[in-house]
């Protein structure tokens, strides 16, 4: 799972080595997919589509030193958190 770092850059230091897609329709969104560059969808708003959510998967190192996201370490918590809380 991906996450906006508290301590990352801030978003005027970030390069800008990403598409801003956050006003762009489904049809450009269904094409920048494609590629490989970082998208910056309208995620403050709405959820991702599948694709949308793929992408940033298939691509998270690039998104992480795009909008400075860090990727957390794999839960070490007991399942039994969940099932007696």
């Amino acid at each position: 799972m991906l996450s906006r770092s508290k301590t990352s850059a801030t978003a005027a230091s970030l390069s800008k080595s990403y598409i801003d897609a956050t006003r762009a329709d489904e049809t450009t969104i269904r094409d920048l997919v494609k590629g490989e560059t970082p998208i910056k969808f309208d995620w403050e708003n709405r959820w991702l589509k599948g694709e949308e959510y793929a992408h940033l998967l298939n691509h998270r190192r690039a998104y992480e030193r795009a909008f400075g996201m860090i990727e957390f370490t794999p839960k070490t918590h007991p399942e039994s958190i969940y099932n007696d809380p």
